[in-house]
């Protein structure tokens, strides 16, 4: 994907840590949410982990 300009070039291992830490720590230290609320939360994790590793088409 690198070659298309679909991910900002990133070591795999930082990559990594963006994309899974965020959603790691915070299963480490919440609560189960209910049914309702998991959705929402995994929708703001994938957003967020996208626009960790998504290009900068502004440089």
């Amino acid at each position: 994907m690198q070659a298309t300009g679909a991910v900002r070039k990133l070591p795999f291992s930082v990559a990594h840590a963006l994309m899974l830490g965020p959603a790691y720590d915070y299963l480490h230290y919440a609560s189960p949410p209910e049914a309702s609320e998991a959705e929402r939360i995994a929708s703001l994790f994938a957003d967020a982990a996208w626009s960790s590793v998504a290009p900068d088409y502004a440089s």
